[in-house]
């Protein structure tokens, strides 16, 4: 099949959607499939009217995966009209659109519905900056603009729906109505044959550098969105903890370090038992080096850091509002807090975890989750979605070609 594969991002270090997308197009070109990605440039490469200079990409391309990058543009109603129109001319077998444009035979938002994202991050604000964020004008231009592109994608009539999990699947319908049969859940998988094994050596050095040592659980927070996945929750759990006498030490990595997440790490009086590193190129020396992943998402579609993490045996403490937590089973492969505002029930979680013996125990277990969700099964899904929407496109035309006939009558 020739796939196109619309995307906002196809630069790896943009986060963990542009990274799957990345690697599932790699797969199924791998596969025998000819995968067009069609995408924007990086916003900060785009060339001024003056610079006749390509844009490049912040990362080489998988191989055997053709990129076309559009020009950005702020306005997401203007990229989708740019998406579609450049789906229209790629002349693909299939559309597989991942949350862009409004011409595409799939629909498979990674993120989900990005009204429910939204909602889910006021929540995760204090009252203070949700009425701040309210009174901005340009926030109900964005949130207007977000709800008639959004309507336009789930209305669409004859492409099928993919959900990362059974909580994006709500999302469709609550938010949009798409019906039930049209949609089909895929939960992602993480590319674990591109994890590097760890160093025992390695990993003890980072451990000293982050003062955990061998006696002192390694807990491990990793997101580029920091609020949205729950770090201020995880700093008062923290505090609770240390107030504990517990041993342990907490490494924040992701992406940069927001200046209101050191002022709670010194207003709590955490410094000594948190390190906030910020964005780190080796995120899997992290998990290899860590005891446990703590993810007290406010919402997350189906988190692949999940899926890593346990890759390296890492027990996982999460939330009902992380698609991937519907994998999970508590006291199995970790923990499931129903919210992440509990910060008493998120450090009774963590206290548990400092049991060397109770960490081994779910260590096995999720490495055996890690192997059932790998990016192999993703893809192999993922074309049996592909293969009935072509399907279903063949089928459409041929009941449309007998109409016409129909219509005209005997020759």
């Amino acid at each position: 099949m020739k796939i196109a594969l619309a995307c906002e991002s196809f630069v790896a270090r943009s986060g963990g959607a542009a990274q799957w997308q990345r690697a599932v197009a790699k797969r199924l070109a791998e596969r025998g499939h000819e995968i067009v990605v069609l995408t924007f440039a990086p916003p900060r490469a785009v060339p001024s009217a003056s610079d006749t200079r390509p844009v490049q990409s912040d990362d080489g391309d998988p191989a055997g995966v053709a990129v076309r990058r559009l020009a950005w543009h702020p306005s997401r109603l203007a990229r989708a009209r740019a998406m579609t129109a450049a789906v229209g001319a790629c002349a693909a077998d299939v559309a597989h659109d991942t949350g862009v444009g409004f011409a595409f035979d799939v629909f498979h938002p990674q993120m989900g519905p990005r009204l429910a994202n939204y909602r889910r991050d006021m929540a995760s604000r204090t009252p203070g900056e949700r009425v701040c964020e309210r009174l901005r004008p340009r926030h109900w231009r964005w949130l207007a603009e977000l709800r008639h592109v959004e309507r336009r994608q789930h209305a669409h009539r004859s492409a099928l729906f993919v959900a990362v999990s059974k909580l994006v699947a709500s999302s469709m319908q609550r938010l949009y109505g798409v019906r039930p049969e049209r949609i089909r859940i895929v939960a992602n998988g993480a590319d674990l044959a591109a994890l590097p094994a760890p160093d025992a050596s390695e990993r003890t050095g980072l451990r000293h550098r982050l003062g955990a040592g061998a006696d002192r659980t390694l807990f491990l927070f990793a997101a580029h969105n920091a609020r949205l996945k729950g770090v201020r929750p995880l700093l008062e759990a923290a505090s609770l903890l240390r107030r504990s006498g517990a041993p342990f030490r907490l490494a924040l990595i992701g992406g940069a370090v927001d200046p209101d997440v050191r002022q709670r790490i010194a207003r709590l009086g955490l410094q000594d038992v948190v390190t906030a590193c910020g964005f780190v190129p080796d995120a899997a020396a992290h998990y290899a080096a860590a005891d446990v992943l703590v993810l007290p998402s406010y919402h997350d579609a189906c988190s692949l850091t999940v899926f890593e993490a346990c890759a390296y045996g890492l027990p996982v403490i999460t939330t009902r509002y992380n698609g991937a937590s519907e994998h999970l089973a508590n006291g199995r492969e970790g923990f499931i807090v129903d919210e992440p505002d509990d910060v008493i029930a998120l450090a009774r979680r963590m206290d548990e975890l400092t049991d060397a013996a109770v960490r081994r125990r779910m260590s096995a277990n999720a490495r055996v989750l890690a192997r059932r969700h790998d990016l192999e099964r993703n893809a192999v899904e993922l074309e049996a979605v592909l293969r009935e929407a072509v399907e279903r496109r063949a089928c459409a035309r041929g009941v449309a070609s007998r109409r016409g006939a129909w219509r005209g009558g005997p020759p």
